[in-house]
This record gives structure tokens, sequence and C-alpha cells, in this order.
């Protein structure tokens, strides 16, 4: 397999990584490999194979990646009241799962509710952090 933007491989490294197998003539043989993408995306991943004589033949097929999956929802509830009626700091976790697409779309929310006058005056000031 040729490097290829878009794709993490064994062609990615620094060293050729070439796998040795016996084709019989006018046969097939599947040869496994590993591709993670990293975004979604029309890749063109290329392979070649070559005989012991040094000639060979290539193709060259597109990889479609699609972003997929379900909405993943998570709440966690806070308490703001102080007694002290001081100010308090709160800060919210926003991981992204380990098998996440690198340029995918995530979306984090905050919902703030509680009694006593607007919530828009009382949240003025907050801001983001990363």
């Amino acid at each position: 397999m040729e490097r290829s933007e878009g794709v993490c491989s064994p062609a990615t490294g620094d060293r050729i990584r070439r796998q040795a197998v016996q084709v019989p003539a006018k046969g097939a043989l599947a040869v496994p490999f590993a591709v993670v993408p990293m975004g979604a995306a029309d890749i063109p991943v290329t392979i070649t194979a070559q005989g012991s004589w040094g000639l060979g033949d290539s193709i060259t097929r597109s990889l479609r990646v699609e972003r997929e999956g379900a909405a993943h929802l998570e709440e966690m509830s806070y308490s703001l009241d102080s007694e002290e009626r001081l100010s308090r700091a709160l800060e919210i976790p926003g991981e992204l799962p380990p098998n996440a697409l690198p340029d995918g779309d995530f979306k984090m929310s905050v919902r703030v509710t509680g009694p006593g006058p607007p919530l828009e005056s009382q949240t003025q000031g907050l801001t983001h952090s990363q």
C-alpha cells in the first residue's frame, strides 16, 4: 500500500513495509491490512503487487469514509447554590470519545435552570475555557 493523506496505515511509517505472498497463476489471494481514516473523505488507496523479477502492477480505488453513529447524550447536574451568596466557579468537562473522527461534528450544550430572576442576568460573564 502506498502512502495516502487522510489515513493512518503501515505505509505512513518511516520504513517501507512489504508482505510476501504466493499467488498461483491465474489465481487470487486476499491480503488484509489495517487502514484508520483520519476524517470523512474520499481517500485514494493504491496497492502495488510486484513479482520476483521486479515486474508488477498497481490499482487505485477510492475509499469513501462517512460519518456515522448515534447521538450520545450525557447529563450531569451541579448545584450552584451558595449559602454564603459568594461567587462560585465551575469547570464542566467535555471530552471526546476515543473512537471519534478527528474532524467530526461535536456539540456540547449547557442548560442552566433555577428559581429567581431571569437567568439571562445571572449568566452574564460566563466564560468558555479550553
